[in-house]
């Protein structure tokens, strides 16, 4: 007997061992102006050892918008799901007891694809160290007991028929980074979170005991009931440009990050040039047009960027010459909410002639069909276009976004960039504010604290390569004008502590004020100052006035507008 997916408040219940009809929960909507051929996607999603699991399920992502569809996989490791339109999709793949991949999904005028995966099992499963039961009601963390026979177990209190529970290995817990959960072994059926984020995590499903009437149920966990195989992830399909693009992005992903940060400067450029060498060959040699396209988009997404912008020109070029306006490959790009804009920077910084950049960016807007990517790229035409004084293109693109997508993030940004009557602007007094010290939890520090100097707010985080980019520029401007006063204060976002320490201690000591934000308070500080996007620097006079704000502070222009501070006062 079938039994359809049973959705309750954001989980999908799965009983045990039971085939699952073809389900496709969300339909993505295409361009109101374009219509195309529906696409039947179909195949399996297997454990690492090949075999079908327990429960698994694919999430098709389209946009940075609330777009997904989730595809249950049936008892047998097989799904089958339509989709509207070909385009640029994100996909995971996520399973219980596995590692969940995350992949590109690019379809053009294909009619079937069939995919096929293999998961990989958790590394952390094989080796556990410390134990805890986490439950679904409470979040608290109950650590279990070794036993003799190898198996672990803990007694819970219970107040209601059910429990549901999930594994963790150690308890070190972070507000932003995936923790090591999994589901546990003892289940009478497993319940799949769809709430997400579903990137990098292992911890989508959670066990789920009938205890009805029972004040105490016994929890144990079981080491030899998870499945053991020790290869990677793969990845086929049907035909097989799928599979290839999937690999690609894997393959160069990995070569980025190889490359070690926190080393050498001179070790780091030399790993950074070799990968950026094998990437320039790959380039050269493929075959297939589509590839190639997505390896130079990949060029520039994947590898770190080189301090001489003449590197990659010959690619820069290459890439708007060859890849479509209409791409879907940049559909892909656009699932995050700021991957094709910032992707088009790359692209731009490398160019030596600006109108192939305007150009191209001129017809993505007119002939993509994707208003995500029109989005993104008006998104990008309008910051370049303000950088480089052009004022009638600037506001053209400002006002489409603002007509026609006022609703993305990207109209959002740029309101709070350029509309006359926003509160983040030269000559408008800094927000009142008050953190905590990250080096001291005694300290507060509030901009009261600060008046009578210049400071620099700096919004940042460990995470964000511009922002590390920009560190540099910061201690240089410190340490010539630290003595006359002037102070910086950065505040991290989305960051763990052990992050902002090791960096401090290994790469940049960033001698200066700090603080962390932390989750609860992330939405009312982006709010407060106004972030879409970081790093964001604001430099305040000694009266509380902002000076300068973006893009006049970074690089070598804060030094510039520090030193007009204090060279000017002389």
């Amino acid at each position: 007997m079938s039994l359809s997916t049973l959705r309750i408040g954001g989980l999908y219940d799965k009983p045990m061992q039971k085939s699952i009809s073809r389900l496709a929960i969300v339909v993505l909507v295409a361009s109101p102006t374009v219509s195309f051929a529906q696409i039947d996607l179909s195949g399996t999603l297997l454990q690492a050892d090949g075999n079908p699991m327990a429960a698994a399920h694919l999430v098709i992502q389209k946009g940075p918008r609330d777009t997904s569809l989730v595809v249950p996989v049936n008892a047998t490791g097989h799904f089958a799901v339509t989709l509207n339109e070909p385009g640029g999709y994100g996909l995971y793949a996520t399973g219980v007891y596995h590692e969940t991949l995350q992949m590109p999904l690019i379809l053009t005028d294909q009619k079937k694809v069939e995919l096929h995966i293999r998961l990989q099992m958790n590394e952390f499963a094989l080796s556990p160290d410390t134990l805890y039961v986490v439950s679904a009601a409470s979040d608290e963390a109950v650590q279990m007991q070794r036993r003799p026979d190898g198996t672990y177990s803990v007694r819970l209190d219970t107040n209601a028929d059910t429990l549901a529970y999930q594994i963790r290995y150690g308890y070190e817990p972070s507000e932003w980074r995936s923790d090591e959960i999994t589901a546990g072994t003892m289940q009478d059926r497993l319940v799949f979170d769809d709430s997400g984020p579903f990137w990098d995590s292992e911890g989508d499903y959670f066990s789920v005991v009938d205890v009805p009437g029972e004040l105490y149920v016994d929890i144990t966990y079981d080491l030899s009931a998870l499945p053991r195989h020790e290869l990677g992830p793969s990845v086929t399909s049907d035909p097989s440009v799928t599979a290839r693009i999937a690999q690609v992005y894997f393959e160069v992903r990995e070569r980025g990050r190889s490359i070690d940060f926190s080393g050498n400067f001179l070790n780091f450029m030399n790993a950074a040039s070799r990968e950026r060498g094998a990437v320039r060959r790959q380039i050269a040699s493929e075959q297939d047009p589509l590839v190639r396209q997505w390896y130079l988009l990949r060029y520039f997404d994947d590898l770190p960027a080189t301090l001489w912008p003449r590197h990659g020109r010959r690619l820069a070029r290459k890439a708007l010459e060859s890849i479509p306006p209409d791409s879907p490959l940049w559909s892909y790009e656009a699932w995050s909410s700021v991957g094709a804009s910032n992707l088009m920077y790359r692209i731009a910084q490398r160019l030596k002639g600006q109108e192939l950049l305007k150009a191209y960016v001129r017809r993505v807007i007119e002939e993509h069909p994707d208003p995500d990517v029109r989005a993104q790229f008006l998104d990008h035409g309008l910051y370049y276009a303000n950088s480089e004084g052009d004022e009638k293109t600037k506001w053209l693109y400002y006002s489409m976004l603002q007509d026609s997508y006022a609703d993305t993030r990207q109209a959002e940004g740029a309101r709070r960039d350029f509309d006359q009557d926003r509160q983040l602007q030269a000559g408008n007094p800094v927000p009142q504010f008050s953190f905590i010290s990250f080096d001291d939890p005694t300290v507060t520090i509030t901009n009261v604290d600060l008046q009578g100097r210049a400071y620099l707010l700096d919004f940042w985080g460990t995470w964000c390569a511009p922002c590390i980019k920009e560190i540099p520029y910061l201690e240089e401007a410190y340490d010539k004008y630290s003595e006359s006063g002037f102070e910086i204060l950065s505040i991290a976002f989305l960051d763990d502590p052990v992050d902002i320490k090791q960096l401090r201690e290994n790469s940049y000591p960033m001698p200066w004020l700090h603080t962390r934000v932390a989750r609860k308070n992330d939405n009312s500080i982006r709010d407060l100052f106004e972030i879409t996007s970081f790093p964001r620097p604001i430099l305040v006079d000694e009266d509380g006035i902002i000076l300068a704000i973006d893009d006049e502070l970074r690089e070598s222009k804060l030094l510039d507008m520090v030193g007009a501070v204090y060279e000017g006062a002389r």
